[in-house]
């Protein structure tokens, strides 16, 4: 099944009416089992925009890790798993900072 898109590239302002839609969308693609993917808006969208998008990105990203992956891991790898994940995230951080 292609992802249900949705379309930003018009979006000039996102209130908290607007992140409840996005946040309510990407729980009901999960709940069917469906993939939900964000079009990003035009390079003239103001930052807080943008950040808004990579943040949401992230945040889903961070969701499945610790909701499917995390778990497994820790009960194949221990507690160690925890440190070596915050390494990674922590070097990817400060690879983004320096570049």
């Amino acid at each position: 099944m292609r992802p249900r898109r949705h379309d930003l590239r018009g979006l000039t302002f996102l209130d908290s009416s607007g992140i409840n839609m996005l946040v309510a969308a990407r729980r009901s693609a999960e709940r069917r089992q469906r993939s939900m993917s964000l079009i990003r808006g035009p390079q003239h969208s103001s930052p807080n925009t943008v950040a808004f998008v990579l943040t949401f990105a992230a945040g889903a990203i961070l969701t499945m890790l610790a909701d499917s992956m995390m778990p497994e891991a820790y009960e194949h790898g221990g507690k160690l798993v925890g440190v070596i994940t915050t390494l990674g995230f922590s070097t990817a951080l400060l690879i983004h900072a320096l570049d």
